[in-house]
Formats: structure tokens, sequence, C-alpha cells
């Protein structure tokens, strides 16, 4: 007859050290990318909105067309949306809410032209 250590004790040690290990070194990445493509997001829509500040004052705009600042942050929060799945990050909506992305932003996302 065998004896085993119960269920409870196994539950909070790794299975493999290596694998967790892994796994960590593999997470710290994933939070990287996402914090390196968040920055790029707030730095799309803050041009956007710059653009958009200076047309309702009338002032000439010196940066691209709106349609490209629009395709810009459009790419850039598709890129942040993937990652949030890759990371199974809930609360995506709460996220749109929070950033401030423009209800012609989210419709542009993944669309390539």
């Amino acid at each position: 007859m065998s004896v085993r250590a119960p269920q409870s004790f196994r539950r909070g040690l790794p299975e493999d050290p290596i694998a967790a290990a892994l796994d960590h070194e593999v997470m710290g990445e994933k939070v990287a990318t996402y914090v390196r493509l968040n920055d790029a997001l707030a730095k799309a829509l803050r041009r956007l909105a710059r653009h958009d500040e200076k047309a309702a004052a009338g002032e000439q705009t010196v940066e691209r067309n709106r349609d490209t600042l629009v395709d810009c942050a459009a790419k850039a929060l598709w890129h942040v949306v993937v990652q949030r799945d890759l990371m199974r990050l809930p609360g995506t909506e709460r996220y749109l809410r929070d950033m401030g992305v423009p209800r012609e932003v989210r419709l542009r996302m993944g669309v390539m032209r």
C-alpha cells in the first residue's frame, strides 16, 4: 500500500519549477508588451484629440489628415485589444470607456485599407 500527500498540499506547488519559471517570464513579456501597446494607443488618441481641438478652433492643422489619424488610432487599439485577449484580461468595454476611445476609432478597429 502506498501513501500519498493530500491534494490540498499539492495545490500551491508548481508541477515543474522550470515550467513555472518559464510561465513567469512569459507573463512578464506579455505585460511589457501590453504597456508598450497601451502607450502607443494613448499617444495616437492624444494626436487625434489635438487635431480635433485645432480644427474646432479654426487653426490650420499641420499634422496628417484626420482620416489617417483615426486609422493609426484604430490600428493601435486593435493591437491593445488582441494583447488583452491573450492575457485574458476582463473588462475591455470599461477599459475603452476609461481610455476615452471614440466610437469612430472603435468601429475602424481591425479594418485594413
